[in-house]
Formats: C-alpha cells, structure tokens, sequence
C-alpha cells in the first residue's frame, strides 16, 4: 500500500520549477482504473458502505481502512467517471498530494491535468500560492487531518485486538474467492473490549459509528459480485 499509489512521476510541488504550471480538471479518473483497493479516511465509511465492503489492509504493522472495488486484481467495474459509486477523497485529490509525515505537497508531474497553457495558474507571477491553489492546500490539510484520526482509531483496534483476519469467502462458477489478506473489526467482541470510558471517548471521536459503517459495509460484497458479473455479460 503507498500513499501515491497511481502517481507515474511524483515531484514534489516547487515554485522554480512549476512557476509556469497551469492546472485543468479533467472528466473522469482514467488515474484510478487499474486498482481493486483504494484507502479511505473513517469520514468516508458510511457514504462507501454502499457500495463496497470496507476492509483494512496490514502494511508495515499498521492497519489501513481500504474500499474493496474488485475481488480480482487488475481493476474495477466502475468505469471510468464512477457514476453512481462513492468516490474516495484519495481518487478526487488526484494529481495532488499531501506527503505523510512531512508538509510537503506532491504532484503527479505526468499528469494530464497540467499544461503550462491552459487552466488555472499554480503561482503567481511573483511566486507566491494563487487562490486556487491556497484551496487545494486546505483540501489536503482537511484529507490529512481526518486521516491522521483515522490511523488513530486503526491503532487503537489492534491494541484491543479487535482486528482479526476475514474469513470472507465468495463461490461462484465453481470457483472460490477468499478475502483473507484482509483484516475485518470482530463485532462479537467489540462492546466488550471497551470500558464505559473508552466507549463514551470513542463515541465523541467518531470511532463508535465508523466500525458500525464498517461492519454494515461487508454486505457490500454482494454488490461488487454484481458488478463483475455484469461486466463479464458484456
């Protein structure tokens, strides 16, 4: 998992060298489509409850709540402008970036999305952040900050061991899916494990509602089937 997972040219974002950098939205996200998990921030698990299973990932001893988009890698059936699907803060943020642990903003250099000609300027002519971008500035820091909670609230259920392995297991055709690289919250074991004081802390943060977001979202698993069944009816 990384954080500029579908990042061709990373840089980080330098008035010398974009001075004449001119960003232009584009329609879709072409950028996304060759992934089958993205990460989310727990701000996003009941608008993505609905449409895909909410998992979480292990990397490097940290556990990351991730959006399920496909049960095969290689891509997803959402197509390219995800209509009518949820869309991830990590996918719309794209070709910009707020690198983790550091204050440093990063940019997609490959990307479609800049032109020295068209769109709306990076830097004004004295080098100094336009108002466009001072606003994708605030939009990373907002990612950021509810992001920071989030590994927060991931860390704080490892320690109460309340993250066990999936034992999903999706059969079709004769054929057998298992969802056991993933990591799901134990809902058996979840109101036990905390104090009434943790309880009434977790709630105040947000944590109660987003493992109950999180426990709703593995019903989503049947969507996902749906949409890949489709796509091979085509």
């Amino acid at each position: 998992m990384t954080e500029l997972l579908f990042y061709n040219k990373p840089v980080p974002l330098a008035k010398d060298a974009h001075q004449n950098l001119r960003f232009q939205k584009q329609q879709g996200y072409s950028h996304a489509s060759k992934i089958n998990t993205v990460p989310l921030s727990g701000n996003e698990f009941f608008p993505a409850s609905r449409d895909f299973p909410i998992m979480f990932a292990e990397s490097g001893g940290h556990y990351i709540p991730v959006a399920l988009l496909a049960l095969t890698a290689g891509g997803h059936q959402l197509g390219e402008s995800w209509s009518g699907f949820y869309t991830p803060e990590f996918v719309k943020r794209y070709p910009f970036a707020l690198a983790q642990g550091r204050d440093v903003v990063m940019i997609d250099e490959s990307a479609p999305h800049f032109s020295e000609n068209e769109g709306e300027k990076l830097f004004d002519h004295l080098g100094e952040p336009t108002d466009f971008l001072k606003g994708v500035l605030q939009y990373l820091d907002q990612i950021d900050a509810v992001h920071k909670l989030t590994m927060e609230y991931t860390f704080a259920l490892k320690v109460k061991g309340l993250l066990v392995k999936s034992d999903i297991e999706i059969k079709r055709q004769g054929k057998s899916i298992k969802l056991d690289d993933f990591y799901v919250v134990d809902g058996s074991e979840f109101h036990g494990a905390l104090t009434d004081e943790e309880i009434l802390d977790w709630y105040k943060k947000g944590w109660i509602g987003w493992t109950y977001a999180h426990l709703h979202s593995i019903g989503s698993v049947s969507e996902v089937v749906k949409r890949m069944v489709s796509a091979q009816s085509e």
